[in-house]
């Protein structure tokens, strides 16, 4: 990982992180209890990481008894897309109460909704997710997959999966990389070792992170790049470090790349949960053989982003023409017969 200047961000830094405000919310006002149903239970004393460790071995378990075989992708896409979740009211029902009261055909379709709008926020990580998803897409899904999908989702809300990424405060989801032990969980020795994949431990990765930058000044626009990011753990210290520091870290520049589309997928979806902000490019390249691969990926983010704006004006027009037609129709019909 590297510390690089830059131009000036896209984004306009706040003045307070949100992390600060949350904490300074929290000790004037005592968070409301929740209202349970009494399925999802917490573990109050286990750590995140503690946490992410049960669930990576939950989550196998349950992949493997339901399904096994191949297409484990889709088990770590659904952690990857329940991560994605916050409560929209902290003080409302519980998240994880409505999740577990899904059956597995209304758990597909929130799946695909969970996609689909973080799709229109966030077009380029999205479509660098794709393997996560995909699935989901195909004209008739595969009902053996979807049953495994719900079998998955329970196993990873029981295992605490929104006591570590169910947080409105991104900086309060940045202390563990769920999807980086779920991958090895699923993956296995024997194929990390022939595939040479290996995961560097967060203690590993904030020391790293506190040694690169240090004491340096962070400017806005300022570049961090990792050239074999994997799921983006470094990342994640660079930004937890950050926030330590009282800055955030969406004012930077995040430049991250990795030759397996899994790893890739799984940092573009990090890189929203642990809130990198709008200025994520994330590529997919062997850095050895490409090292101007960043050109490569700032042109297809551009592509995508410029795609998403289009569908998005059609979607627009398209609702302004269904309006005005029952506007019209309404109008033109005669007295006493108006919808």
């Amino acid at each position: 990982m590297a510390l690089l200047p830059g131009a000036a961000p896209l984004v306009v830094p706040r003045p307070l992180p949100a992390w600060v405000q949350a904490a300074q919310q929290a000790a004037a006002e005592p968070p409301k209890p929740k209202i349970r149903t009494g399925q999802h239970q917490r573990a109050p004393f286990a750590t995140y990481r503690e946490i992410a460790n049960r669930l990576s071995e939950d989550v196998t378990n349950a992949w493997f008894k339901a399904r096994g075989g191949s297409q484990g992708t889709v088990a770590i896409g659904v952690v990857a897309a329940l991560s994605l979740m916050a409560p929209a009211d902290p003080s409302g029902p519980d998240l994880g109460d409505e999740i577990l009261a899904l059956n597995p055909d209304e758990l597909a379709e929130m799946l695909r909704e969970i996609w689909g709008f973080t799709w229109f926020r966030e077009p380029f990580l999205i479509e660098r997710a794709r393997p996560l998803h995909d699935w989901l897409h195909e004209e008739e899904t595969d009902p053996d997959l979807v049953y495994a999908a719900h079998k998955v989702a329970r196993a990873a809300i029981q295992s605490g999966l929104l006591d570590v990424t169910g947080h409105k405060d991104p900086g309060l989801r940045a202390d563990v990389d769920v999807l980086s032990r779920l991958v090895m969980a699923m993956n296995g020795i024997a194929k990390r070792r022939a595939d040479g994949e290996f995961h560097t431990p967060e203690p590993v990765c904030d020391l790293m992170a506190s040694i690169i930058i240090g004491d340096r000044a962070i400017e806005p626009g300022m570049s961090l790049l990792d050239p074999a990011a994997g799921s983006g753990q470094m990342l994640r210290a660079a930004a937890s470090h950050i926030r330590d520091r009282g800055q955030n870290p969406a004012n930077l520049h995040w430049y991250a790349n990795d030759i397996d589309e899994v790893a890739v997928a799984c940092c573009a979806v990090n890189s929203i949960v642990w809130g990198l902000g709008p200025n994520v490019v994330i590529a997919k390249a062997d850095s050895l053989a490409e090292p101007d691969w960043p050109t490569r990926a700032r042109s297809e983010r551009a592509e995508i982003i410029a795609h998403r704006n289009r569908v998005f004006q059609q979607a627009t027009t398209e609702a302004a023409h269904r309006k005005a037609l029952r506007l019209l129709t309404n109008l033109t019909q005669p007295q006493g017969e108006a919808a």
